[in-house]
């Protein structure tokens, strides 16, 4: 029983470290779109977030791995696989995906660890998020995520 956890367990790790965040459209070439009109200030009103010239804020991205956490130990495959940078969703397919989150389920059944801790970093459209669980088995370092069409991708495959 021991060697079936280990194994199932080394399955969600790397399942976990191995895929992300969802997609949308794609971002505007002109580049026009953040350039203030005149009288306009580039500066964030208080409702909005402060972003990076070409990314999310850091509070989107730590969002996104929340979701992201959520959707992956809630067994929610179609969620978190939608969440996957186009480069990782190329890497695997759904079937897969769902396959190792099962996995997952497997092994916790409704004792899934807590999600106790983010810590991003973003710049421009790359971000980088550390995240602690209740199980120290599934932390994640320096996990990068990358931002396209108004979304954060999990891009750590």
């Amino acid at each position: 029983m021991k060697m079936r956890t280990v194994v199932v367990l080394s399955i969600a790790v790397f399942a976990l470290a191995s895929c992300s965040a969802g997609g949308g459209a794609e971002p505007d070439p002109s580049g026009d779109a953040a350039t203030p009109a005149r009288g306009e200030s580039s500066a964030p009103s208080p409702e909005q977030p402060e972003t990076t010239p070409s990314g999310g804020s850091e509070d989107e991205l730590e969002t996104a791995v929340r979701a992201y956490s959520d959707a992956f130990f809630g067994g929610d495959a179609t969620v978190a696989f939608g969440m996957l940078s186009p480069r990782c969703a190329d890497e695997t397919d759904l079937a897969t995906f769902t396959g190792n989150l099962m996995a997952v389920q497997a092994v916790y059944g409704d004792a899934v660890p807590e999600l106790r801790a983010v810590d991003v970093v973003v710049d421009g459209s790359a971000g980088r998020a550390t995240y602690t669980y209740s199980d120290p088995q599934v932390n994640q370092t320096d996990q990068p995520w990358l931002y396209e069409g108004g979304s954060w991708l999990y891009d750590a495959c």
